[in-house]
Order: C-alpha cells, then sequence, then structure tokens
C-alpha cells in the first residue's frame, strides 16, 4: 500500500524551528495550496483522514535513529568494575543508535544485548546537535533602526552533517506531485525565520529506501514522528514521551488577526508501543486546533512494525 522514499538533505543555515513531522507537514500542505490550488489541498486533506496519500516522519541526523527505551533491568549486566560503569552511564545518555542498532531493535534485539554488545566497544560517543543562544536586536519596521532596550534571543541549532526524512508513499499516489511541492519547499525554507535564512537548505536526493527491516507478525511499533492518538491505536503504551506543542498558522494564515493555534499534547519521535495492529495507520487530524474550525494538526505519524522481546 506504502513505499517508503527518503529525502536527504544539507542545510545551508542554523535553524530556530524544530524539523518535526506535523510543521514539516504543515510546509507541504501549503506549498500544494500555492502550487495546485485550494480544492487539490481539500481533497488530500479529506484523504488524510484514513488514507493519507503520504506520510512524513521527523528530520534525523543521517544515520542515527531512536534507541528503543524499553525497560531494562540493569542489575543483569553485572557490572562492576569503575570503567564499564562509566561506560554504562554513557550508553544510557545515548538517545540515538546506527542503522544496523536500529534494524537489531525493529528485529526483537533487547536492550540488555544492546548495552552488552556495547560495553565492549572501546569508545562511546554521545555528541549531539550543537545549540547557541544568539542576540538580536529589535527593529522598528516603520523606521528601519533599532529599538531602545530591543534586545531579545534566539536559541539557534546547528548540524555538521546531513538531514533526512522518510516518507510512506502511497502507491497510488503520483510521486511527481510530491517531487514538485518538495522543491518547493526547498525555495522557501523552514521553520522560523526562514525568510532571513534560517531554515535554509538543499535537497541532496529523494529516492526510495530498503533500509530498515521488515518484521512478520510483529507486536508493536514505533513512532519517527509526532503522533496524536486515535481510540484503539495500541494496547500498551512500552516507552513514549510526550511534548506539548504551542502551534502557529503558516503561509499567508501567519499575518492572520489570530495566528497562534490552541496548545496539544502528542507522543514525540521513538514511542513504543504494543498493538495487534501495528502495521496499521494510526493517529488522527486533530480538530479544534483554532477558532476558525477549518485548520487541522496532522498527527498520523510514520510508524514501523516491530517484534517485542517480552
Amino acid at each position: 500500500m506504502y513505499n517508503i522514499y527518503r529525502m536527504r538533505i544539507k542545510l545551508h543555515s542554523s535553524y530556530i524551528t524544530p524539523w518535526q513531522s506535523d510543521t514539516i507537514m504543515g510546509h507541504l500542505f501549503w506549498a500544494i495550496k500555492y502550487r495546485y490550488g485550494e480544492d487539490r489541498l481539500e481533497e488530500i486533506l479529506k484523504d488524510a483522514e484514513k488514507n493519507p496519500v503520504f506520510i512524513v516522519s521527523d528530520a534525523f541526523e543521517e544515520g542515527r535513529y531512536p534507541k528503543f527505551n524499553t525497560p531494562i533491568n540493569y542489575e543483569m549486566l553485572e557490572v562492576s568494575d569503575t570503567e564499564s560503569y562509566t561506560k554504562m552511564k554513557k550508553i544510557k545518555k545515548l538517545k540515538n543508535v546506527n542503522l544496523d542498532e536500529f534494524n537489531g531493535f525493529i528485529e526483537g534485539k533487547t536492550l540488555i544485548e544492546f548495552f552488552r554488545t556495547k560495553l565492549e566497544k572501546d569508545n562511546i560517543k554521545t555528541n549531539e546537535t550543537v545549540e547557541q543562544n544568539t542576540i538580536h536586536n529589535q527593529i522598528n519596521r516603520m523606521t528601519g533602526t533599532t529599538v531602545d532596550n530591543g534586545l531579545y534571543t534566539l536559541n539557534e541549532k546547528f548540524i555538521d552533517g546531513n538531514l533526512e526524512i522518510f516518507f510512506k508513499v502511497r502507491k497510488d499516489y503520483k510521486i511527481e506531485e510530491l517531487e514538485e511541492i518538495l522543491r518547493d519547499f526547498e525555495r522557501s525554507g523552514f521553520g522560523k525565520k526562514s525568510s532571513s535564512g534560517k531554515g535554509s537548505f538543499k535537497i541532496i536526493d529523494f529516492k526510495k529506501f530498503d533500509g530498515f527491516k521488515k518484521v512478520k507478525n510483529g507486536n508493536g511499533f514505533i513512532i519517527l514522528s509526532n503522533y496524536i492518538p486515535k481510540k484503539g491505536d495500541y494496547e500498551e503504551v512500552v516507552y513514549a514521551e510526550t511534548l506539548t506543542k504551542y502551534g502557529k498558522l503558516g503561509g499567508e494564515e501567519a499575518h492572520n488577526d489570530i495566528p497562534f493555534k490552541r496548545p496539544f499534547i502528542s507522543y514525540s519521535k521513538g514511542g513504543i508501543f504494543k498493538s495487534k495492529n501495528p502495521s496499521e495507520i494510526k493517529g488522527k487530524m486533530l480538530s479544534n486546533i483554532h477558532l476558525d474550525l477549518k485548520f487541522k494538526q496532522f498527527g498520523i505519524p510514520f510508524i514501523l512494525e516491530v517484534n517485542l522481546n517480552e
């Protein structure tokens, strides 16, 4: 029903807005409207309720995927010396793993096995994205001059390397349409302050991806994006973190008299859930997100079916 594609991008600047799936999807929806018209966007939004033409993941630093934070009894590792204990603390702090390790989790490798393998290695790297607070002057748009006491800070993030974003694309969907709107997305930039150069990026490639292991008769799923669940999606939360989002309208609606959305809570990437039907489309479009009821929030996650070792 769906093919998996991967888009690799190279950032040309720092960015401010986190590269999360629902924000990326918002950019793509606006690109559809501007290129193909509001009627085409309405068709795609209608499909999105139950059978979306495409689903997008968060952006990941290339080759780095969420560690499966399933329950673990650390006493089973039998760590007794100082060097191994120091390594174990570093491994606990790891947020991401490489593709082979990620696929091992998909196929049912336990966190105990992962720790034991890592403890045998000489070097444990825990480097993450670099963040920096930068100071800016507030500008009076009428005079073009700085405002007295108008200093403010922005938290900017820097990545040395590429990002990758995954797409599930419905097999009957015309891929050329998605390629067009991705090029429009590239031209517009991503997130806050994109008009002044933040979130600038170049698409390296966009092609089918078969790097994730496929399992048969899985008993759970992992999410690689933000997720707003609907009733009956899963039987149990194995591990999950939530985030509260205070969204804002995009595109031309950013200048709306009331541009801010109502806050909402979603699960974030890396969440793991038990499910009898782990390959089904999960999540929903969230309504009542703004005073204008035509606006909705995309909460359908990019999921991978997994074997959870019980």
